[in-house]
């Protein structure tokens, strides 16, 4: 009895030694990383942590790419949250290509915001002749056999259209930090959009959007396939600061980005000053 303890706390030490030293590993690495971008990259106060844009919810096993984590101070990063579960959800549960790999996020990204954000969960109880308005707008055909009312089209709230806003500006925060170098100034103005990969016309908008958008960057990460999860297609105007993307996020939908200074051409609907998104203390 007295020797089998023994191994047994020799086990638990050797455990607690090895988590201690993951930790280390950690704090190390971060404090490394805030060292060398110790601005946030959001609002340009003092980094402390790191946000990863977009949110490892966003992928499979939560795996996402590499060189995509941005310094953030605490206040920004955690502002993003209810932003990234909505989008999250979103992105899983309208991919018809993911494989069930993709079900345990589902189910508990649906768990949580059914606890925290009702309002962001998908309207099951929509209608044929809602379905079939929808359809047509967004130049959906019905495949041989299908009706209207069998296809897979739920509701979504303004709830969701606010979340998906949020997340759509801080990717082009962060994407524009990325490639330019430089933190976004807070008197830039941002404008964004999203639409579904299911969309009849989704091709043929992306295709003009990005006529003029010369760099693609694929995503991936080093010794693991992610897949085609994340990458998009971008534009950067150094002298003036002009910037613009469109991303695809699988087979689920794409976002659109594009800041500039403020001007003429930046000052009607849909564009908002960057300084709009900062938390409330710091506008």
């Amino acid at each position: 009895m007295i020797a089998t303890r023994g191994r047994a706390a020799n086990k638990l030490d050797s455990s607690d030694n090895e988590e201690r030293s993951l930790m280390g590993a950690k704090k190390q690495k971060l404090q490394r990383f805030l060292s060398a971008h110790s601005n946030c990259y959001f609002c340009g106060g003092a980094a402390t942590t790191i946000d990863h844009v977009p949110s490892r919810e966003c992928f499979i096993g939560r795996v996402g790419p590499e060189g995509y984590e941005f310094p953030a101070c605490k206040r920004c990063n955690n502002s993003a949250g209810p932003a990234e579960q909505t989008v999250a959800l979103y992105r899983h549960c309208t991919d018809f290509a993911e494989d069930i790999r993709g079900r345990p996020q589902v189910e508990k990204l649906l768990s949580g915001l059914r606890n925290n954000s009702p309002t962001r969960v998908p309207i099951t109880e929509v209608s044929a002749n809602q379905k079939r308005q929808l359809a047509r707008r967004s130049n959906i055909a019905l495949q041989t056999g299908d009706t209207y009312a069998g296809l897979p089209i739920v509701g979504i709230t303004p709830d969701v259209h606010h979340d998906f806003k949020v997340f759509s500006r801080r990717l082009t925060c962060a994407l524009f930090y990325r490639h330019a170098g430089k933190i976004l100034p807070a008197t830039h103005m941002i404008k964004t959009q999203w639409i579904q990969f299911a969309h009849g016309r989704a091709e043929k908008i992306v295709a003009d959007i990005t006529a003029d958008m010369p760099h693609l960057t694929q995503t991936g990460r080093v010794n693991t396939n992610i897949g085609q999860q994340f990458s998009y297609r971008w534009y950067l105007d150094a002298e003036t600061e002009t910037f613009l993307f469109a991303a695809q996020f699988a087979m689920a939908f794409f976002i659109f980005g594009l800041t500039a200074r403020f001007a003429l051409e930046t000052s009607g609907e849909g564009w908002e000053s960057h300084q709009s998104d900062y938390p409330e203390p710091f506008r």
